[in-house]
Formats: C-alpha cells, sequence, structure tokens
C-alpha cells in the first residue's frame, strides 16, 4: 500500500468520525428524541435534493437500498419526511421532507454548526482557512 493511499484512507476514516460526532444528539425542536447520524445525513440529503428515491439515498450514503429504506420508514413514522408514489414509475417513491422538518432545518443545521465550531477549536484561523480551501479543491472535481 503506498502512503499516497494510506493518508488517503485515514482521511475517509477520520471524515467518518467527524460526521458521527457532529450529527450525534442532533434534534428537531419539540422533537421527543435526538436523531441518528444516518438519520440526520438522510435528511439532509433529502431537503438538499427536494425530492429523491430510496436507490439515491442508499448510493449517496454508502448502505443497501433495504438499509436506506429503515431509515426513510423511521423517519415517515414520525412524520420528518413524506413518501410519495412517482408518477413516472409505480415502484419507486420520492422522499421528500413534511413541511414541519422543511421549516426546521435551520435549526439544525445551526445545531450541527455549533458543534463544528467547537470541534474546529482545534485549528487555527490559517489553517481552518487552509482547510476551507483544500476541501472546496476536493468538492469541485
Amino acid at each position: 500500500m503506498t502512503d499516497r493511499q494510506q493518508l488517503i484512507e485515514e482521511i475517509f476514516e477520520n471524515l467518518g468520525a467527524m460526521r458521527h460526532r457532529l450529527f450525534a444528539g442532533v434534534a428537531l425542536p419539540g422533537a421527543q428524541f435526538t436523531l441518528s447520524p444516518s438519520q440526520l445525513s438522510v435528511m439532509l440529503l433529502v431537503k438538499g435534493h427536494g425530492g429523491i428515491g430510496i436507490k439515491q439515498i442508499a448510493s449517496s450514503l454508502g448502505v443497501s437500498p433495504s438499509a436506506a429504506t429503515q431509515l426513510v420508514d423511521s423517519l415517515v413514522s414520525r412524520g420528518f419526511i413524506k413518501r410519495e408514489e412517482s408518477t413516472t414509475d409505480r415502484r419507486a417513491a420520492n422522499i421528500s421532507l413534511s413541511e414541519e422538518s422543511h421549516r426546521q432545518m435551520g435549526a439544525i443545521r445551526q445545531q450541527a454548526i455549533a458543534k463544528m465550531l467547537s470541534a474546529f477549536e482545534a485549528l487555527d484561523d490559517a489553517e481552518l482557512s487552509q482547510y476551507s480551501l483544500l476541501t472546496r479543491k476536493i468538492a469541485s472535481r
């Protein structure tokens, strides 16, 4: 294994740990429970795409379609997202945020950003600027 590949694997592991830390314990305002990192990832993905299918969710999260279905079902049962039959394919469903969740996503985003502020205190201003530049460069590819 090359040094470059080892570094990329380390970055991959660190990103997963950061995602879990930043998304753990986030709750919709007034909700009786917190969202798991995976549930929050689904909600953010759905918000970003407007309407999305199970296959897209599974692919984006790197999980099986059945795991994505379980995540979606748990959020549907709590009224956070809604599932509507596709107008073009009866076997497919369009997943979207409920109206209430759509309104509350700003609060969820603020909770995640507050956690990020704390996590990124490990970096000084120059390092944070460099990190932002590097992640933007990678994301743009």
